[in-house]
């Protein structure tokens, strides 16, 4: 099961045309896994909006890709593709030093 599946309902998506005035947004957060055999897909296509003030829980089974997720939210870890915004700078496209 897709961790996009198991994120709660309350949960807005993200503008994917940058138009949103969202605390934090994923958009199209893709990431996989490869040890030179076999490529392994952990998120795939997560697009989330964070609106200042609002919570918001993230759950699913062991595996899913939850800390993953947060680790990228965070930028603690890089995806595959797609983007990280905060207060609408792609946190992606700053240098290490800047993030």
């Amino acid at each position: 099961m897709h961790l996009k599946n198991l994120l709660a309902a309350h949960i807005k998506m993200a503008d994917t045309n940058g138009a949103n005035n969202s605390l934090l947004q994923a958009i199209d957060i893709y990431k996989e896994y490869s040890n030179g055999e076999r490529t392994l897909p952990v998120l795939q296509r997560i697009n989330l909006s964070v609106e200042k003030g609002e919570i918001v829980v993230i759950v699913g089974a062991s595996g899913a890709g939850k800390s993953t997720l947060l680790h990228i939210l965070g930028i603690l870890d890089t995806p595959t593709s797609g983007s990280v915004v905060y207060k609408g700078i792609n946190l992606n496209a700053l240098s290490t030093k800047k993030q």
